[in-house]
């Protein structure tokens, strides 16, 4: 998810006036023109209030913005792909689980830095190559109901349906 896909249908110009953010500002920061490090404190919260996300999911998206490229410390969990054509975005559900199941404690802690909660919740719901302890990991931290889980859909596992999920 980038500033561009996260008008969610809305308009610039709606989010401007629900916010209070000045027009200009929303402009220029979701057309690129902007480093969003460089929006007052005050702003982003607004902003991320009106989009309906936390301001650390917010900072994590102004953050990926500069993001080119997977930092080369965990080349290693990629060991069978390309890893020099991974797109962040394209590619951001595979990423995000191989980092949970192969990049041990600074894949989790980069991809934690990186994709919001939303992303990690997502990744987690639609892949079926995770682990028995990474989803369970996810479905505990995330509050992902194991029933929601492809993971466990896929197995054959028995899902306890508690009110644990």
């Amino acid at each position: 998810m980038t500033f561009k896909d996260i008008l969610k249908g809305s308009s610039m110009y709606a989010l401007a006036r629900k916010t209070g953010v000045p027009y200009s500002t929303v402009h220029d920061l979701f057309s690129g023109k902007a480093d969003p490090e460089n929006i007052t404190l005050g702003s982003a919260r607004k902003l991320a209030e009106g989009l309906d996300m936390s301001l650390e999911d917010f900072g994590k998206l102004a953050a990926r913005d500069k993001i080119t490229s997977l930092p080369e410390h965990l080349r290693p969990a990629f060991w069978d792909s390309d890893f020099e054509h991974l797109d962040l975005e394209k590619n951001r559900d595979f990423i995000i689980t191989r980092l949970f199941t192969k990049g041990g404690i600074p894949g989790i802690n980069w991809a934690e830095k990186t994709f919001t909660a939303d992303e990690i919740r997502a990744a987690a719901r639609t892949r079926r190559d995770l682990n028995p302890i990474v989803a369970n990991f996810l479905s505990q931290r995330y509050g992902i109901p194991r029933r929601d889980m492809m993971y466990y859909r896929t197995r054959g596992v028995a899902i306890p349906w508690d009110k644990r999920g």
